[in-house]
């Protein structure tokens, strides 16, 4: 009862700070409300009227008081555009989601649970290998891509399923859409189990149920899955944020009236008080099934020491920060116990690079030559029309051929490539700015200090991370520099997180205390002795959120909220593409250019991160 009261007590003040950060994005505008509502281009005597109706005359703490009162209450205010009342919108578009979601989860689970069991079995067995890499593979797909692709098979050639979602044939309507949502997190839970499951068949009551000659599959099923599922549970909980996020973009492409097209309708429309209310619930649900995930582990589990854990720190549609390759390399090692011979061999493969690493690294040099050279390359002018004939193929006179309106595809990849890895780096500069900044200092000084920032970084977790960042470009806007920042800004939880778990690991080393005792400031100490053995994980790591950073802007292109036309971006080349795809004649170039392009650049960023990480021997259990 001790362990649910503070959790109860955590729930409400993480609810708490949810509703104020939902209330604020809108009324402390540049301009105020009124003007994200009306445009700057509204009268006074509209502006006046707004004003008086949302009774914006008040003042904020008065406002927002009155605001959580009705939102308690079940009254999130009236649409400004259309009039309906927000709450019975959400009502009408919920159920949907939520069908969306569950079919989604049963789909993932129902393909990992025995793939993970079948990899688990002959661990470093050849199955076991291709499900894991092809586990890392699914992970670097977008998902609005893997719709994409999904539609052209299934929807086009193969006409098994709906294109779009149609209502009077809704659950044939939502197998796509649940199978794009489903194929990223089966990979998660995949990884999850097998890992588990290897390491729960490792002891000593399976070593004696082998022993009295108990059928393998006995072992597996009755004795070893239960124990290893506890985890799993957990993560299938949390990420929940996840497919909200994901289902979000899976709504807007398949065109399924849910919560989250909801969202972006609303956002086009300029109807903002529709769109801080449906964030708030969203919020606020993915806040609850968290604390409802902590309880039931606890009923799982209940002699377990529960451990201190906030939402997933993953900043979109992307990987988690475990690795496959660590994985693989720890198992070696394991091995080599029972084998000592193999012990040398498995600590050098362990420090090992590897051939792919190196592939990854020349995939994103070469983009990056790319871009950085795109101007004086002899490459078409990417906005031009008229370039070459509509939708050609590729050709040796268009290497990638044409889009619809006759723009050099080869040239717009390219061009697209300068926004996507100027977004990734940029806002990871800012996000290694400040949260290895905020990180250092949490872990170095701890107490209260390190309380508050991690408390702050617990309250953006809550949200799901492409909810926030639609939010951010929605209310400050789309021009290249807010989108950084928006992405920025929800890179800083996870680096700080990772920045103050090594600065405790090396806060009590005994350099640092030699330094202290010798009199350091520490200022010094931070920068001369902390900080360079921080510095080389976080990199690691920052690969990784570059690539998610990438997806997060392709998602927000493809959702029609990065740069503005005519500059090209890998989502909005998508986007145009996922119309030639239905059309009588498809030109399936148009959309597999760009998707191909997203595709391996994110799988290079993670794997140079992954083998990276494996190599420094990162410790990701802090984070």
């Amino acid at each position: 009862m001790r362990y649910v009261g503070k959790k109860l007590l955590q729930l409400v003040g993480v609810l708490f700070a949810v509703s104020v950060l939902t209330f604020l994005l809108l009324n402390l505008l540049p301009g105020g409300p009124e003007t994200a509502i009306l445009g700057p281009s509204a009268t006074e005597e509209a502006r006046a009227q707004l004003r008086e109706e949302l009774g914006l005359d008040r003042p904020v703490p008065v406002r927002y008081a009155d605001w959580v009162t009705d939102a308690l209450t079940g009254d999130l205010g009236k649409s400004y555009v259309t009039k309906q009342p927000v709450s019975e919108a959400i009502r009408e578009r919920l159920p949907t989601s939520i069908q969306l979601m569950l079919l989604a989860q049963i789909f993932a689970l129902g393909a990992a649970i025995p793939l993970g069991i079948l990899a688990a079995r002959r661990a470093g067995g050849w199955f076991d290998r291709t499900s894991t890499t092809t586990a890392f593979g699914l992970l670097s797909i977008p998902n609005f891509v893997l719709g994409i692709m999904l539609i052209y098979v299934f929807a086009v050639q193969l006409d098994v399923f709906p294109a779009i979602y149609r209502s009077d044939d809704k659950w044939r309507s939502l197998v796509l859409p649940a199978v794009t949502l489903a194929v990223a997190e089966a990979a998660v839970y995949l990884r999850l189990l097998r890992t588990d499951m290897v390491a729960t068949l490792q002891e000593d009551y399976i070593m004696m149920a082998k022993s009295k000659g108990i059928p393998d599959r006995r072992i597996l099923l009755h004795h070893a899955f239960r124990p290893s599922t506890f985890t799993l549970v957990t993560v299938a909980g949390l990420n929940i944020g996840r497919l909200v996020g994901g289902a979000l973009v899976v709504e807007v492409l398949f065109a399924i009236p849910g919560v989250g097209r909801l969202v972006v309708e609303s956002i086009g429309k300029r109807d903002y008080l529709m769109v801080q209310g449906s964030v708030l619930v969203i919020a606020s649900a993915y806040v609850i099934v968290n604390f409802l995930v902590d309880l039931l582990y606890g009923v799982l589990d209940p002699g377990s020491a529960m451990p201190e854990r906030s939402p997933s720190p993953s900043l979109s549609e992307g990987p988690p920060t475990d690795s496959i390759f660590a994985e693989a390399a720890d198992e070696e090692l394991a091995d080599a116990i029972v084998a000592p011979e193999r012990l040398a061999a498995a600590q050098t493969a362990k420090r090992r690079l590897g051939v792919l690493f190196w592939i990854a690294v020349g995939w994103i040099a070469l983009i990056a030559v790319l871009a950085i050279l795109a101007g004086v390359l002899p490459l078409e002018d990417p906005s031009r029309t008229g370039a070459g004939k509509p939708l050609e193929a590729p050709s040796l006179d268009h290497l990638l051929g044409t889009d619809r309106l006759g723009r050099d595809m080869l040239s717009r990849m390219v061009f697209g490539a300068r926004v996507s890895l100027s977004v990734g780096f940029a806002s990871v500069a800012l996000g290694m700015l400040l949260g290895g900044t905020l990180g250092l200092l949490a872990g170095y000084y701890r107490g209260r200090l390190e309380t508050a920032i991690m408390g702050v970084t617990d309250v953006m977790l809550s949200f799901p991370a492409i909810i926030l960042a639609l939010t951010f470009v929605t209310f400050l806007g789309r021009d290249l520099h807010w989108i950084v920042l928006a992405i920025g800004i929800l890179a800083v939880p996870p680096i700080a997180r990772i920045a103050r778990a090594n600065t405790l690991a090396y806060a009590q080393r005994e350099f640092v205390l030699a330094a202290r005792a010798l009199g350091a400031r520490d200022r010094r100490v931070l920068a001369r002795e902390v900080l360079p053995n921080v510095v080389i994980p976080m990199a690691s790591f920052a690969l990784i959120v570059v690539a998610i950073a990438v997806v997060a802007e392709g998602t927000l292109a493809f959702l029609g909220l990065s740069v503005e036309a005519p500059t090209p971006t890998w989502g909005g080349m998508i986007v145009e593409g996922k119309d030639m795809l239905l059309v009588k004649d498809p030109a399936p170039h148009v959309a597999l250019v760009p998707s191909i392009a997203m595709f391996l650049t994110v799988l290079a960023f993670n794997l140079a991160g992954d083998k990276l990480r494996a190599f420094f021997d990162v410790k990701e259990g802090a984070l």
